[in-house]
């Protein structure tokens, strides 16, 4: 080999290295099965090419190529004899050999059986000696004169298809691995949502609307918002976040989650109270009869008298039922109990019964005047310490896993959702400055969707008007960041969720300039840069 011929050899592995470096650097497989095809058509100075890979039932399938279909999975495919034979196949001219079928090479343009048409297809091996792809070259000859792919070319094409295979491989770990994780999320969610029959779409429709708020933020160009950006990674950490955001629900009884009334527990002890009340008017009648056949036997029965008496047992009877519907009705959540109801349930504890030992006991024990007293919803503060206990339980549980480096920030964004901006949220009291942009959106979204949701055991979903208005003073009390409040209207993303999972009679028309803590943009003040200075001057008065 003379010098020439050696400097163009070394050239050529300088150009392999080159390319082996620039498939390297991807990381999305499309682009990396791109980046090899394109590669080996630089290298080989190839007319055409196609690249295939195997699926995960063995089936072929062409990623990226102008030439080559698919073909039937049977050795006449020249694509298919590679990937089983694990060997590279070179062809000289696909018209003298007869092995294989010859259709997708009659696509190769201005082909005829007089101009020679050379091919080599080679296998992309795994670690494991496995084929996970083959990649085919076609380079067609001019005027009949054969145009054949030469030793050196080849030997550098395998090498360069060796390289390429293990960043393949890699990337297909990976893809596999997102594919799995995130399917592993969703089944959190899925198990959340499962878990009560109240909240069953709740983890399915805040990451929607987080990922409105998120993609509506990164368009922004002016005002706080505008360095705010999400790449295609940090948009699935966000989507994973929020697919994940109550997964330490859990850990929580289901009798809790699922508290539609004041006295439910595994059961709803409301009808135990009915039948207390059963007990005091069977005892009641049996006093009465008793009192009868008494009299009767005793010669001294006074007809009026009972007749009076029975008249007393029937208005008793009609107080035990309004008493009864009372109950019943303190039972059942609210977003306000009156004093005066409060105190009524407390006045009724105090009334007796004889209970199934004979022991006359208070109506109502202390934990069914402490559950039926709750003045807003129907947990006690004991339950909704076990409720918020889920937003820790969330952090503790995300901070467990071995998340990559672009996954890193889930943890804070899912566990955010219950803090407020003035610190007195939970579990951490975080204020606005501690928490990311996305964790505050995540916050919004929450409520948001727990405004609106109409499967809430104790109410039913709030219409957009209304729901905007609690958003906007909880804007103004600083529960959540008045800037991406701003943005939710501005961008009318409530009415984008609104369309989408929202009951029609719940869309009612909203007036934006009567939401609490909103300023119309037209209204607003601009905010002055930091350091800016400012300067007064005196107007001079004639």
């Amino acid at each position: 080999m003379g010098r020439v011929e050696i400097e163009a050899y070394y050239q050529r592995v300088d150009q392999l290295h080159k390319l082996s470096q620039r498939i390297a650097r991807h990381t999305e497989l499309k682009q990396i099965l791109h980046e090899i095809l394109m590669a080996m058509l630089e290298l080989t100075h190839a007319d055409g090419g196609t690249l295939y890979s195997l699926t995960g039932d063995d089936h072929m399938q062409v990623d990226c190529g102008d030439i080559s279909e698919p073909g039937p999975s049977y050795l006449r495919h020249m694509a298919t004899y590679v990937s089983m034979m694990v060997e590279k196949e070179v062809i000289k001219n696909v018209y003298e050999d007869n092995r294989f079928e010859r259709k997708s090479y009659d696509k190769v343009e201005d082909h005829t059986e007089k101009n020679p048409v050379s091919l080599i297809a080679l296998p992309l091996v795994n670690s494991e000696q496995i084929c996970i792809g083959v990649i085919q070259l076609v380079r067609k000859g001019v005027e009949g004169k054969s145009r054949q792919f030469e030793d050196d070319e080849i030997h550098l094409a395998n090498m360069l298809a060796g390289q390429s295979s293990m960043t393949l491989y890699n990337a297909v770990l990976r893809a596999d691995l997102d594919k799995l994780f995130e399917s592993f999320v969703r089944v959190i969610a899925a198990a959340v949502d499962d878990k009560s029959q109240y909240t069953g779409g709740h983890c399915k429709r805040v990451p929607q609307l987080a990922l409105m708020i998120a993609d509506a933020a990164a368009k922004e160009s002016s005002g706080p918002l505008k360095y705010f950006s999400m790449n295609p990674e940090q948009r699935r950490e966000m989507k994973l976040a929020a697919l994940l955001h109550d997964c330490g629900k859990i850990t929580t009884p289901v009798h809790i989650i699922d508290k539609a009334t004041k006295l439910e527990a595994i059961f709803d002890r409301i009808n135990v109270v009915d039948l207390r009340f059963e007990m005091l008017a069977r005892d009641e009648k049996i006093r009465l009869l008793e009192q009868k056949v008494k009299d009767l036997e005793n010669g001294c029965f006074d007809e009026e008298k009972y007749i009076w008496n029975e008249k007393k047992y029937q208005l008793l009877l009609r107080r035990f039922g309004e008493e009864k519907s009372f109950l019943r009705f303190a039972n059942t959540g609210s977003e306000f109990m009156r004093p005066e109801d409060q105190e009524r349930v407390r006045e009724l504890a105090k009334r007796t019964w004889r209970d199934l030992d004979d022991k006359v006991v208070p109506l109502l024990s202390d934990d069914e005047v402490k559950n039926l007293t709750v003045g807003r919803g129907t947990l006690t503060d004991d339950e909704r310490k076990i409720i918020n206990h889920h937003s820790e339980m969330t952090i503790k549980m995300l901070k467990e896993l071995h998340l990559p480096k672009d996954l890193m920030r889930i943890p804070e964004i899912a566990g955010g959702h219950h803090e407020k901006m003035d610190g007195t949220g939970y579990p951490n009291g975080l204020t606005r400055e501690d928490m990311s942009w996305e964790a505050r959106m995540m916050g919004i979204a929450d409520i948001f969707e727990a405004l609106t949701a109409p499967d809430r055991p104790y109410k039913k979903g709030k219409t957009l008007s209304e729901a905007l208005r609690i958003l906007g003073f909880m804007r103004k009390d600083n529960h959540i960041d008045e800037d991406i409040f701003d943005l939710f209207i501005d961008q009318k993303i409530y009415m984008q969720y609104a369309q989408s999972y929202m009951n029609p009679d719940q869309i009612d028309v909203v007036d934006e300039s009567k939401i609490p803590g909103y300023v119309l943009p037209e209204d607003r003040i601009p905010a002055i840069p930091a350091g800016a200075r400012i300067s007064f001057t005196k107007k001079k008065v004639a």
